[in-house]
């Protein structure tokens, strides 16, 4: 079954930015598009562990979750540029 990703307050702000300051947002699109769809199907194996939450990185973005599989539900806490 999917899981639902919701984002923090304040996620959808700094999505924006980096589309805005990107010379390429589409790849900001869509990056965040397939990690979207990763975190959507397999938030237990997509990105890796970092104690606290798991992080994501499909180029040029790194995405930091949380997920519960009880409630089949993945919070986004944060959004950064991949370096």
């Amino acid at each position: 079954m999917p899981f639902s990703v919701v984002q923090l307050p304040g996620i959808d702000d700094i999505l924006a930015r980096l589309w805005v300051d990107s010379s390429d947002p589409a790849a900001i699109t869509a990056a965040f598009d397939r990690a979207e769809h990763a975190l959507r199907f397999a938030p237990d194996s997509a990105g890796i562990d970092c104690g606290s939450h798991r992080e994501l990185t499909v180029p040029p973005l790194t995405v930091a979750y949380t997920f519960s599989p009880d409630d089949c539900m993945v919070t986004i806490i944060d959004i950064q540029l991949s370096n």
